[in-house]
């Protein structure tokens, strides 16, 4: 497939590339503006908008981007060769030596080797940096200014890794800590000796679930923060930071038990995809179907003061999209993101602000070398 002279591998950026060229030729038709386009995802849908940034092909598409869950660096993006070698492991596994065959391939046996609702199977890459769709790795991209530049708004959830551990015990029935940590406070004493300086198991209550969450977080944060900085410093357009720290948001899988924390059910706290819910009212997981209270365990939807910061992120949003600016003009409530004053939005109730020096001692950036 890479020898036969047209892009290659990066088929679902390419796909997203298509959409905004429709948008282009024809949104005007509809109301809208095609001068005034904005692109933003969360988790996948940051890699995907920020593969856009990097990418020639994008240019004059859109005009904004929004990156939840984190901002991206080049740990997201696979190089060429390793793409590769991946993709003719993929072949073996499917019986093909030839491109001919791959395509022949249905799509449920495509679906098959790609992996469990649970996790990815060994074949998933994720974007390439093929140097053509994607050119160069995002990180010399974001520091050497080689992207598409404009208004840029990004963040993260305080307890990414939370998402992650409550997969694990819900497709196991088993409550898991994670990978560094298994299940007892005593095994995670016995097997994490390079992490108890930094992340001692009594700073959490002597929950591993809870240690877990801030060892594998910590560093997705950092990441992320980092390539917001290195964005501020070279982009020339508004940059905006956030944080959304607000730990009761209903969540969608079942109240699972973890005889360590004092509920004596698992908390998932502010987890990857919790903030998804304020945007988009009612969105409830996917196919699990329900938004429970992390407390009782039973179905509720946003109520309250959550209503309220609902309402403000839907206006921060919305503003960022019309104008590049969530505030629709000014510096406030929400600073701009600089590298002489890098102020991130903390959205919870109430909103408040977090510094840079704030955000990197909360999140150990130093210790994890970021």
């Amino acid at each position: 497939l890479n020898s036969e002279g047209h892009p290659w591998g990066n088929y679902g950026i390419m796909d997203t590339q298509a959409a905004l060229r429709w948008v282009q030729r024809n949104i005007a038709s509809f109301g809208g503006d095609p001068a005034n386009v904005t692109l933003g995802g969360q988790s996948a849908g940051s890699i995907n908008t920020s593969a856009n940034l990097l990418s020639p092909a994008s240019a004059g598409l859109f005009h904004r981007a929004i990156t939840q869950s984190t901002p991206i660096a080049s740990a997201y993006f696979t190089p060429a060769a390793a793409a590769v070698a991946v993709g003719d492991k993929f072949a073996a596994a499917a019986g093909c030596s030839t491109a001919a065959c791959l395509r022949e391939l249905s799509t449920e046996r495509i679906l098959q080797l790609q992996g469990t609702p649970a996790a990815n199977g060994p074949y998933v890459t994720g974007p390439v940096v093929d140097g053509t769709i994607i050119p160069i790795p995002a990180d010399q991209a974001w520091t050497t200014g080689a992207y598409n530049k404009m208004p840029i708004m990004g963040g993260s959830t305080q307890d990414e890794w939370t998402f992650v551990i409550g997969i694990q015990e819900y497709f196991s029935a088993v409550p898991l800590a994670g990978p560094y940590l298994e299940l007892t406070p005593a095994q995670y004493n016995a097997t994490n000796a390079a992490f108890l300086g930094t992340y001692p198991l009594s700073n959490y209550g002597n929950n591993p679930s809870m240690a877990q969450n801030r060892i594998s977080s910590d560093p997705f944060k950092c990441l992320g923060y980092r390539a917001l900085s290195q964005q501020a410093a070279t982009n020339g357009y508004p940059v905006y930071g956030y944080e959304f720290t607000y730990q009761h948001p209903p969540f969608f899988f079942p109240q699972m038990p973890n005889s360590y924390d004092p509920t004596g059910h698992f908390q998932a706290l502010a987890y990857h995809t919790g903030d998804i819910q304020f945007l988009f009212p009612k969105w409830h997981g996917g196919q699990l179907g329900v938004n429970l209270d992390q407390i009782t365990g039973q179905p509720r939807e946003l109520q309250g003061d959550e209503i309220a910061l609902s309402d403000q992120m839907v206006a921060t949003w919305t503003k960022f999209a019309a104008t590049g600016n969530p505030n629709g003009s000014g510096n406030a409530p929400w600073p701009r993101f600089t590298s002489g004053s890098p102020v991130l939005l903390k959205q919870d109730i109430p909103n408040g602000l977090m510094t840079g020096a704030e955000f990197r001692n909360a999140y150990k950036c130093d210790f994890w070398g970021l």
